[in-house]
């Protein structure tokens, strides 16, 4: 019979095995996503079968002041946003390209990770209620109501995800605009902000 020393050795042994076998898997996943989203972004249909894995890693995509912006976050909307504007479901101001959504998205996503952090060192704030006061303004007519359910739809974004990631940043670019003065003088602090974070792009667009 076997003894309970060589038993747990065995079991000791297999459980070293899998753990490696484990780590091997995921390094294998990061290195091939890594080669294939940063390599392959600049084609669309190349860099299509690495997305998957960029939704379930944490690729970034760029860093704001030490916070990154995940892969996966510009990825999908720069993908949905392309669709509905070829669709003619929305109109992006000055993007007439897919590397141009994807700037445009990028931008955008640089430009709210910014305007939280300004917002923060003011002292500005919105609340919850403030923000669904606010939504449910946009979606008081129907036809609005429909056109956002679309582009939900489309974007794969729940009502939550339209407030944090548009009205938030409206509210509390609005916000700054009334403390400092006018939506101008606002406009020229963020984008002061902006010029002057460490910022790093990972992507090709």
């Amino acid at each position: 019979m076997t003894s309970e020393p060589i038993k747990k050795t065995r079991r000791g042994f297999w459980i070293a095995v899998l753990t490696i076998a484990v780590l091997g898997c995921l390094i294998l996943l990061a290195s091939v996503g890594f080669l294939g989203l940063y390599f392959f972004s600049s084609s669309a249909e190349r860099a299509a079968p690495f997305r998957l894995l960029a939704r379930i890693l944490p690729f970034p995509a760029a860093q704001v002041d030490g916070e990154y912006i995940r892969y996966s976050e510009w990825s999908e909307t720069s993908r949905a946003f392309t669709a509905l504007a070829e669709e003619g479901k929305v109109t992006i101001p000055g993007a007439v390209s897919r590397h141009d959504i994807a700037k445009n998205v990028m931008d955008r996503l640089i430009r709210n990770r910014v305007l939280e952090k300004v917002a923060k060192e003011r002292g500005i704030q919105v609340s919850a209620k403030e923000i669904d006061d606010e939504y449910d303004k946009v979606v008081a007519d129907s036809k609005d109501r429909k056109t956002l359910e679309e582009m939900l739809r489309a974007l794969g974004w729940r009502e939550s995800d339209v407030k944090e990631k548009i009205v938030r940043p409206y509210l509390l670019g609005r916000r700054l605009g009334e403390r400092v003065g006018s939506v101008a003088e606002a406009e020229k602090i963020i984008s002061e902000a902006i010029k002057n974070a460490n910022t790093k792009i990972f992507v090709r667009f």
